[in-house]
């Protein structure tokens, strides 16, 4: 049985060799091959820890009624493992190479940055700090944050993230990236944003801009919802079920599944619970029609 090809990432390799060595477990060259892999880096040792992480979770998972096949059900497990994999380990690995700060998947984290500023990482989410001098930019990774800037007006406080640049004196407020782009809402204060070096949007608290496909909408809300995920809330603004979704997977330390794309492109407005994700996504979706399940702790089913 041939190893992992080097040209993958070293817990690409190890989700591969965990593979491997399941189907054969008495396979002598296979692990002499393994722990010579094992002993080529540190990163591979890091890799292998990690993938135990995503071991003990598909142990947990009960076998599958409906195929008798083995060949079946590995490959079912290798779906949902590497599911789990994307899920669980990818803010603790490959964020942790390009960040500053991370917060993993359903863990919150806050960050007193010199100036006296605040930064509130959504889970899943990540930022990088620009310390050359006296400047006070931060860039956003991944994910969701929201900030409270000192005031001080010498020396302005930027905030970079994905399309959008956002400038502030002194405020609160809230950046979010999404797939068709970058969100801001402001909670009190006033900010600057500008996209693409052209388009410039002045915000005070309870405006808000996002990004849509072929263009940016503005509006308003209740400034008190800006921010919401911090207790535990998701806020939809006439947004899909499938972006929401990508908020929800912040949350949960596993694996939610959306089986119909028609239900992903569909819109919902409301505030939604995610104390429980699986409670919180059906209270989203059964209006219109979908309807939630929870296989196993870590894994939610979203379809119709």
């Amino acid at each position: 049985m041939t190893a992992p090809a080097k040209s993958d990432t070293p817990l690409r390799q190890a989700a591969q060799w965990s593979v491997r060595l399941n189907e054969a477990p008495g396979d002598e060259d296979l692990r002499r091959a393994f722990e010579r892999w094992l002993d080529q880096s540190p990163a591979h040792v890091i890799a292998w820890e990690d993938v135990g992480q995503v071991t003990s979770l598909m142990r947990k998972i009960p076998t599958s009624r409906a195929s008798s096949r083995p060949r079946a059900r590995i490959v079912v497990d290798c779906g949902i493992a590497a599911a789990l994999i994307a899920a669980v380990l990818a803010p603790s690995t490959a964020l942790r190479w390009t960040a500053d700060y991370v917060a993993d998947i359903g863990h919150e984290r806050t960050i007193a940055l010199a100036d006296g500023s605040t930064v509130r990482l959504a889970p899943g989410s990540a930022i990088s700090i620009d310390r050359q001098g006296d400047r006070r930019d931060v860039r956003l990774v991944t994910g969701e944050a929201y900030f409270e800037v000192a005031h001080d007006p010498t020396r302005p406080f930027h905030v970079e993230a994905k399309d959008a640049r956002v400038t502030v004196l002194g405020t609160g407020f809230n950046v979010r990236m999404g797939a068709a782009g970058t969100d801001v809402a402001v909670r009190h204060g006033r900010v600057r944003v500008e996209r693409n070096d052209a388009d410039v949007t002045v915000l005070n608290g309870g405006d808000w801009t996002r990004a849509v496909p072929g263009g940016v909408r503005i509006g308003r809300s209740a400034p008190e919802i800006v921010g919401a995920w911090r207790q535990d809330r998701l806020i939809a603004l006439d947004q899909t079920v499938t972006e929401m979704l990508s908020d929800a997977r912040r949350r949960h330390r596993g694996v939610i599944i959306l089986t119909d794309g028609g239900l992903g492109r569909r819109t919902v407005t409301g505030s939604y619970d995610m104390t429980d994700p699986a409670s919180g996504l059906a209270v989203m979706v059964e209006p219109l029609g979908g309807k939630v399940r929870r296989i196993t702790p870590w894994v939610i089913i979203v379809s119709t």
